[in-house]
Order: C-alpha cells, then sequence, then structure tokens
C-alpha cells in the first residue's frame, strides 16, 4: 500500500555496462523507464582526467511517472520518444570531482529535459562535501495534463542536493539538505516525490576499548 511508484533495478545488459557512471546523489538517470527500446547507441571514454559517456534510444513505449508531495501517478503513452543522456565527468586531485549530466526525452508534443552540475571535494582525509544541483523543463501532452491536473503547455522546475561529512576515528558528523520543487521532472531517472525541502543533521561518537576490557566499543549516534 505504497502511494508512490516503486523502484525496480535494471538487468539488461546494453543498459548496464557502466551503469555506475550516470549515478548521482538526485536519481536522474533511470534506465528503466525507458520501457520497450527499439534501438539505441551507447557510448563511454576515458582520456586523462576527463570522462563522458552518452547513450540514445527510441522507445516504442512512454512511460511516465507524475510525481507529488504526498504520493506519484503512473501513465503510459503509445507513442514512440527518444531518451537521450550526456554526462561529463573531470577528476581532480586523488579524489574529487565536478560532472555535468543533460538528459532529453522527446516525442509528438512532449518533452522532458534536465540540465545539472554535481561534484564531490575531498578536503584532506576526513572531510567530504558532495552537491548537485539541476533544473528541468516539461511539458505534458494535453490529455496526459489534463488527467493527471498538471500544468499545460511548458514549466520548469529545480532540485538541489548539498552534503557534508567528516569522518576520524573517534567521531563522524554529517549535514544533509535537499529541495525539491513542485515542477521539478526527471522523466528519464527516478524521483518519484517533490515539493519539499528535507534537512538532517547528525554524527556520533565511538569509544573504543583498549586490551582486557569488558567491551570493544561503545557507539553514541
Amino acid at each position: 500500500n505504497n502511494p508512490f511508484e516503486l523502484w525496480y533495478p535494471e538487468k539488461r545488459p546494453f543498459f548496464l555496462e557502466e551503469e555506475d557512471f550516470y549515478n548521482t546523489s538526485i536519481d536522474a538517470v533511470h534506465t528503466r523507464t525507458l520501457a520497450d527500446p527499439n534501438y539505441g547507441i551507447k557510448l563511454t571514454g576515458k582520456e586523462g582526467a576527463n570522462t563522458i559517456g552518452f547513450f540514445t534510444a527510441q522507445d516504442a513505449v512512454t512511460n511516465l511517472v507524475i510525481p507529488s508531495l504526498e504520493g506519484s501517478d503512473a501513465d503510459a503513452q503509445e507513442m514512440r520518444s527518444y531518451g537521450t543522456v550526456l554526462r561529463y565527468l573531470r577528476d581532480y586531485g586523488q579524489s574529487s570531482n565536478i560532472g555535468l549530466l543533460l538528459t532529453d526525452r522527446e516525442g509528438g508534443d512532449y518533452y522532458n529535459r534536465l540540465l545539472g552540475l554535481d561534484g564531490i571535494f575531498r578536503l584532506g582525509k576526513k572531510d567530504h562535501i558532495k552537491w548537485q544541483v539541476l533544473g528541468t523543463r516539461t511539458r505534458y501532452p494535453d490529455n496526459i495534463a489534463l488527467k493527471h491536473d498538471q500544468t499545460m503547455g511548458g514549466f520548469g522546475g529545480e532540485g538541489i542536493y548539498a552534503n557534508y561529512s567528516r569522518n576520524t576515528e573517534k567521531y563522524n558528523f554529517f549535514g544533509t539538505y535537499q529541495q525539491m520543487s513542485p515542477d521539478f521532472r526527471s522523466d528519464l531517472g527516478f524521483v518519484n516525490q517533490v515539493g519539499y525541502r528535507y534537512a538532517d543533521v547528525g554524527g556520533e561518537y565511538i569509544w573504543r576499548a583498549g586490551p582486557g576490557r569488558w567491551f570493544n566499543w561503545i557507539n553514541v549516534y
């Protein structure tokens, strides 16, 4: 009895190859949305600190997840659409990077376009910052907009994610913030809830025992 659309794993070899390269904090690429592809092409390559990935596929059916704050609707249109993803990542230092993500899904009078930046910054061995900013532009077919009470014509939305963490031998600390505007849509990804702001702060302290003590460690979180 879940009011939100369920996530299912990808199992098709064409999409599984280099799948991790397209993963980001906000799930903006989920290839299961391409339900019945007729054909596709995929390219991934790395040169020095630069990595680029691209794929496009024609889908015989256009499946849609229409999210809201308290639940999500699903619909399927018997129309062909093209789903395209472009991903670029540049490494800095030993474990930092910045990335660009572009997705586009179009068919008939429908489109969903997404553009975003994301990155991971490691400040020494203990501090870690992860962030992502996305903007989308969407237009549903008129019958879908009327059926699901969506905006007629084009509309736009934004998604933001930020996380800071500090990890040491004795203690850990983290802070997370995420915001999804009501009109954010990621039709080539899996975002089944929008219209919220979320913040979370926490940490833990660990006492580790020396030889002969009655405990190995105690954790307060």
